[in-house]
């Protein structure tokens, strides 16, 4: 089956010659897939569309009138395009203190890549080598021939064979040792498609539904270009006390999990070169993809960024209805905690910054807060305020110490990561006390707070159990996307 993306885009398209003296019928369809914007063929075959249903037209081979006319047989520029995909820099590991990392006829430079540079050292067989990291360079041990290498700054490695492994892990490309402090730091610098070869069996499943994988990978690469360019752009289009960093992406959940090739079957990687260089705009005139977040399950509507991390991101204007994710084993969790854990907690996360920022307004901070916290007893916790998804945006926390009371609102993000992000699995939660009645002055004293909730992850884009369930409904690619990003479209990368 042949598909066209539902891109809201100017497109050239190249017509084949063959099609130009086409029966009526198939001229009629040929016309029809281009949206009206052309009132006639024009002899060279090149014409401007615009293409926003183009997705619902695409030319199906279930039709007997459309497979007349093979979609392999249209040439689909986009205006914009890169000639090669980018090269993302991810990174694998963090605080090695003696990494070790083998291949086949490894070649080792000075710097993050071997441009310019002539080899350190290199060999014509199965070797490995160990590396320290101190001072801001990298000292690298042959562990057979026991040559050693020292350079300032970072070190690259890379094999002909295309493959080197990071203890029993295989990544692609090139491996970079940079270092800091007294440990090590190894980012894999690789082709992006590639990247994404290996990221699917990571991030979801490719045994998922074809469509729904189709979209998770679009998803992913957005999520990945857009980093490329906020990490490597100038400081005026990176975030607000954002550095320019030597990775691009994390390999774990702060961005995208990431096993190197590892995971790479021939599901992810039809899945990825079937969607090759689709990524999601903002906008028609904007070149620049929009940061693609997604996450496990939304519990049944999805979060704006700017509830989960403030500010504005392109491309996001609306949270929306979800009713697919209800079969995903995290669609409702519940979790007890005795009101002592919950004070312990709050304490760790709240020692770090202080309580300063949490009084309510008006209310000023004893001077022994501490004290409230680690002597007195938690008397109230519960949802202070919702957002407009209906998730907590603030939790209030109240203990009684000595005849007093401190009150604090807590924003429901920092709680969730106070209590751990696989714990409090999302913010759409309730909070019930339970009491248990005592005699004497203390009738009501709470003994346990029950947290029930829907969802994991910030809730924020494409909802992965929702479009696992959409794929397996028949949905298109298309579907999935509109219904997560409905305020971005679909362009061409390279």
């Amino acid at each position: 089956m042949a598909r066209v993306l539902d891109v809201p885009t100017v497109l050239t398209v190249q017509v084949p010659k063959e099609s130009m003296t086409l029966p009526d019928p198939r001229r009629r369809i040929l016309r029809k897939l281009f949206d009206g914007t052309s009132p006639g063929l024009r002899t060279s075959g090149v014409v401007c569309l615009q293409i926003s249903t183009l997705i619902s037209m695409w030319v199906s081979t279930q039709s007997a009138e459309a497979s007349l006319i093979p979609f392999s047989k249209l040439k689909i520029s986009p205006f914009h395009t890169e000639l090669e995909p980018e090269k993302i820099r991810v990174r694998v590991s963090e605080g090695l203190a003696a990494p070790k990392i083998r291949g086949l006829d490894l070649q080792l430079y000075s710097g993050t890549d071997a441009s310019g540079h002539r080899a350190l050292a290199s060999s014509d067989r199965l070797s490995e080598w160990q590396f320290h990291c101190a001072g801001g360079g990298v000292q690298a041990k042959n562990s057979t021939s026991h040559q050693l290498i020292r350079v300032q700054g970072p070190l690259s490695l890379e094999s002909p064979a295309g493959f080197l492994s990071l203890g029993q892990r295989p990544y692609r490309e090139t491996l970079i040792i940079h270092p800091n402090g007294s440990s090590c730091e190894i980012v894999n610098r690789v082709d992006i498609e590639k990247y994404l070869d290996g990221l699917v069996n990571a991030e979801f499943s490719s045994k998922w539904s074809e469509e729904a994988v189709a979209a998770q990978v679009i998803a992913a690469r957005t999520y990945a270009y857009h980093q490329i360019q906020a990490m490597r752009g100038p400081k005026s289009a990176r975030a607000a006390g954002q550095k320019a960093s030597h990775f691009d992406v994390d390999s774990t959940t702060r961005d995208q999990v990431y096993d190197g090739s590892y995971r790479e079957d021939y599901r992810a990687s039809r899945s990825v070169s079937r969607t090759r260089g689709v990524i999601l705009k903002a906008s028609f005139n904007s070149n620049l993809p929009i940061k693609a977040f997604y996450h496990s399950t939304c519990g049944g509507q999805t979060e704006l960024p700017s509830q989960v991390w403030g500010g504005s991101h392109a491309g996001f204007k609306r949270s929306v209805k979800c009713p697919y994710c209800a079969q995903s084993p995290k669609a409702h969790w519940e979790l007890d905690y005795k009101p002592a854990e919950i004070t312990m907690l709050l304490f760790q996360g709240l020692k770090a910054q202080g309580a300063r920022p949490f009084l309510p307004r008006g209310s000023t901070l004893p001077i022994d807060w501490i004290s409230f916290l680690s002597q007195g007893s938690l008397s109230r916790f519960q949802v202070h305020s919702l957002d407009t998804s209906g998730r907590a945006n603030q939790i209030a926390a109240s203990w009684k110490w000595e005849n007093r009371t401190l009150d604090l609102i807590l924003p429901a993000v920092k709680v969730r990561d106070w209590f751990g992000a696989t714990q409090m699995k999302s913010t759409a939660i309730q909070i019930t006390p339970e009491y248990r009645a005592h005699s004497g002055s203390d009738l009501n004293q709470v003994v346990n707070f029950r947290i029930a909730g829907k969802g994991f992850g910030h809730g924020v884009g494409l909802c992965q159990w929702g479009a696992k369930t959409m794929g397996e409904q028949g949905f298109k690619t298309s579907d999935i996307l509109k219904l997560y990003y409905p305020d971005a479209i679909l362009g061409k990368a390279w």
